[in-house]
Formats: C-alpha cells, sequence, structure tokens
C-alpha cells in the first residue's frame, strides 16, 4: 500500500508557516474590526453628546462671556448664533476691570458671567485664588480638541499656578528675533552688517553711542529678564552693557527718540517700549530697524486673547461647555488667524493655517523655543534675575523726577491707570500706580479711578509715559 502523506502534516516548516500566517491574518481582521467598532461607537458616542449639549445649550438660549477681544472676534460670535442658536452678551473692557467686576459680583452673591477670554494675569492672580474657576479637563469632549497630536507639544497648556488645570492658554506670541534701531547716516551698511548677535553689540567701538530706557524699576524689567534667560546674551551680557559700554540711560523715551534721531546716540537696543514711535518716523528721518535671529525663541501667552475658562457657578453652564468645546476647534481657531487688524498672537493648534496674523509673531517649524510662562528655569530664578539686573545697573534712579507738568485731563484709561492731560498743547500722559503713586483731589487723598476727564492735574513724573510719583488734580 502506498504511502500518503498530508501537506498539513509532512513536518515541512513552509505547511506550518501558512497557517501561522493565516492565523495572523485573521487575527490581524479581528484587531481591526474590533478597532473599527470601537471608534464607530465612540463617534456615536461623540454625537450623542454633542447632540444632547446643543439641545441643553439652545434651551439656555445665551451666553455671557467675559472678554475684551469684541471687535476682533465679533465675527465668531456671529458665526457661535448663526451655527447653535444661542446669543452671546459679552462685556468688554480691560481683563483687570473685568475681573474686579466679576469678584464684586460673586461676594454680593451674583453668577452673572459663564466663561471668559482673558490674561493669565487676570486669570491667575485674580479669579483662580478667589476659587472662581472650574475644571475644564472633564467639559473637554470634542474629539479635535482632546486629541493633544494636534496642539503644540502634543499637550493642553494650563497655566493655573496651582496646576489644577481651569485655565487653557490656547494663543501665544512667539518672538522669533531681536531688534535694534540705528540712524544710517551714522552707521554704514557694514557697521549693521556686523551686528549679527547681542554680543556683537559689545563691541569697543559702540561704547558710548548707545541710549537705553531706565532699568532701575523692578516691576519693568520684561527685555531685560528676556536678555538675562537668552542663551545667546545672560547675566554677563548685562553686566557688561549696564557697566561697560557707557550707556545712556533716560526715562524720558521721547529724549531716546530725538537722540537717534538727530544721531548723537545713533544705536538703540529695541527693548520694546521704543518700537511703535519710532516706525512713526521711519518715512521722514534716517532711522531703520533691523532684526537678528534668536538662537532660541521665545513664546508667551500675553493678553486677553490668551486663555479661556469657565466660571464657577455659570448660569449658562451649557452654553459654556459648548463654546469652549467649538471654540478650540481647527474651524475656529482658523477663523481667530482672520481677525482684523492681523494679530499679533497665533493658536497653539498645529494644524491651522497663519491667515493674516502678523508674520514677525509665528512660530517657526523646527525652530526651539522658551515658553516663559511654563519655563521651570524661569519661574524658579526670576526674582534672583529681577534683583541681578537692579543691582548691575547705573542709570538714573526712579526716585529721580525730572517733570512737573499741569494741564485738564483729556482722557483716562483702564480706571485711571493712563491719564492724559494737555500740557502746553502737546499730550502727556502718566501711567498711575496703585502702589507708587500718590493721587489727591482738592487736596484730599484718592485713588486713580476718581481722576475725571476736565480736570486740572499736575504730575510728578519721570517723563511721558512713566509711572508718576504724584498726581493732584483738583
Amino acid at each position: 500500500m502506498r504511502r500518503t502523506t498530508r501537506w498539513w502534516t509532512n513536518g515541512s516548516n513552509s505547511g506550518r508557516g501558512i497557517l501561522t500566517r493565516l492565523a495572523g491574518l485573521a487575527l490581524g481582521f479581528l484587531l481591526l474590526g474590533a478597532l473599527t467598532s470601537q471608534a464607530s461607537a465612540q463617534s456615536s458616542d461623540f454625537k450623542k453628546q454633542w447632540a444632547d449639549l446643543i439641545a441643553a445649550a439652545k434651551k439656555e438660549g445665551t451666553l455671557v462671556l467675559s472678554t475684551g477681544a469684541i471687535p476682533q472676534y465679533s465675527h465668531i460670535f456671529e458665526a457661535f448664533k448663526k451655527e447653535f442658536g444661542v446669543t452671546i452678551q459679552t462685556d468688554g473692557g480691560s481683563g483687570s476691570s473685568r475681573a474686579t467686576r466679576i469678584l464684586a459680583e460673586r461676594r454680593a452673591g451674583r453668577f452673572t458671567v459663564d466663561a471668559a477670554l482673558m490674561s493669565v494675569a487676570g486669570t491667575t492672580r485674580r479669579l483662580e485664588p478667589a476659587g472662581a474657576l472650574v475644571d475644564l479637563p472633564p467639559l473637554l469632549i470634542h474629539p479635535e480638541v482632546t486629541d493633544t497630536s494636534k496642539w503644540y507639544g502634543n499637550r493642553h497648556w494650563y497655566v493655573d499656578k496651582a496646576g489644577t488645570k481651569k485655565i487653557f492658554v490656547y494663543s501665544v506670541r512667539a518672538n522669533n528675533s531681536w531688534r535694534f534701531w540705528y540712524n544710517t547716516d551714522k552707521l554704514s551698511k557694514q557697521d549693521v552688517a556686523s551686528l549679527k548677535s547681542p554680543r556683537d553689540f559689545l563691541d569697543p567701538k559702540w561704547k558710548g553711542k548707545m541710549a537705553d530706557q531706565s532699568w532701575s524699576d523692578p516691576g519693568r524689567l520684561g527685555g531685560m529678564l528676556e536678555m538675562y534667560f537668552a542663551p545667546d546674551a545672560g547675566p554677563d551680557w548685562i553686566k557688561k552693557y549696564f557697566q561697560e559700554m557707557d550707556v545712556t540711560f533716560t526715562s524720558d523715551s521721547r529724549l531716546e527718540e530725538s537722540w537717534i534721531i538727530r544721531g548723537s546716540k545713533p544705536l538703540k537696543w529695541d527693548e520694546g517700549d521704543i518700537g511703535d514711535p519710532l516706525r512713526k518716523y521711519k518715512s521722514k528721518f534716517p532711522i531703520e530697524v533691523v532684526e537678528i535671529p534668536r538662537q532660541r525663541g521665545k513664546i508667551e501667552a500675553r493678553g486677553s486673547e490668551c486663555c479661556i475658562a469657565i466660571l464657577d457657578k455659570a448660569p449658562h453652564p451649557n452654553a459654556a461647555k459648548l463654546f469652549v468645546n467649538w471654540f478650540l476647534t481647527k474651524k475656529v481657531q482658523t477663523m481667530t488667524h482672520m481677525a482684523k487688524p492681523p494679530r499679533r498672537y497665533t493658536s497653539l493648534r498645529e494644524d491651522v493655517p497663519p491667515g493674516i496674523t502678523q508674520k514677525i509673531h509665528r512660530r517657526v517649524k523646527g525652530k526651539e523655543y522658551t515658553f516663559r510662562d511654563f519655563d521651570p528655569d524661569y519661574r524658579q530664578n526670576e526674582k534672583k534675575a529681577r534683583a541681578f539686573i537692579v543691582a548691575n545697573y547705573r542709570g538714573p534712579k526712579r526716585k529721580d523726577v525730572v517733570a512737573i507738568h499741569t494741564g485738564k485731563v483729556v482722557e483716562t484709561k483702564r480706571a485711571g491707570r493712563r491719564v492724559t492731560i494737555n500740557y502746553k498743547g502737546k499730550k502727556v500722559t502718566a501711567r498711575l500706580s496703585s502702589s507708587r503713586t500718590a493721587v489727591t483731589i482738592k487736596g484730599k487723598k484718592a485713588v486713580r479711578k476718581d481722576v475725571k476727564v476736565g480736570m486740572s492735574c499736575t504730575f510728578t513724573y519721570p517723563g511721558d509715559g512713566k509711572v508718576a510719583k504724584k498726581v493732584d488734580c483738583k
């Protein structure tokens, strides 16, 4: 009898290999089916959640949103109403004034605000410590929002000091370069081309040729703090710049402008305060601005367009939840990039086009950035850095008052934080600090918000745009 051997039991490796591959394919199809079924179930669950949320928000009918970005985001608020049938009521005003109003209402037992688009300062220093905000992660349900791979750094960014995830940072400003101004009649093209990094400004040939603002105020050191933590500058740069380069410092920004325009101080490092005024003079005078790349860029959450939060005991909780989820989607974050005038801030979503945002403040793909609001080195050493800057600074002291101007008040801003008078036919402005400015009205002690248009006030201050030591009104 002839012996017959079955191919799947003949001991050959090929037979077992075929069986293994078939089993693997079968398992793969089973897993794919399971995953597809799971994804389908999740999608179905979200669609039901989303539909129920829309229905509940429509029933509430209104969303009360605290925001200072009313003109820029009006097209977004209209789109929300059109899509969901929910009307958005906004308040407006500075972040500080809005936080003050919200907290005053809450102390009186009134809870009128649902959600807020507010600054880091307004939320972390005011609303968060007062327990006025809710945790956001449990309320984020939209897949486009919860998918962290769509966000910068593959994560969500919460700026809460307590780490409770109540304040969601959705928009930041990027700085990719340093800037300096120069007088084109005094510096040659070769001179300008030699300035490629902050350290080039420490060349002895620039000694005595630069002017800068006063750096004696510990509360206004933003520009120098950047230099302190920058890898292409650092503490040594600050010390040499202050003590060896014979820089002329002043508290009067108009003097800085005059010096560079006339050429007596033809080189000016742009720490941020002088850039806007000088741009107005570019077409009339021999001045120009140059940008040089930063070794490491910086991104920061600033202004009332950076962060979103939901208030505790919101009167319309479903509308608030719907708005936050909708606002953080790709579609709506793309709409923020079309706001006018063009914004300095861009979404932390990585999947939205830049739109008409200011190119200078967009993140550059592949560039390394420091996110100052989340940088542990900055948080741990900021106080030390401020002390170092002030200790090494040798310019005019803050106590040196250089001007006394009297005139009628023509404008007040931010509840008296900025007051403008007409002095000898020109408008000059003083900044009023709650802790450093003594305010009197008709000889009696007052607070800055009491200063009104039409009053006659005397500023005792370093100069236009600076913090006043005294403001006497009648």
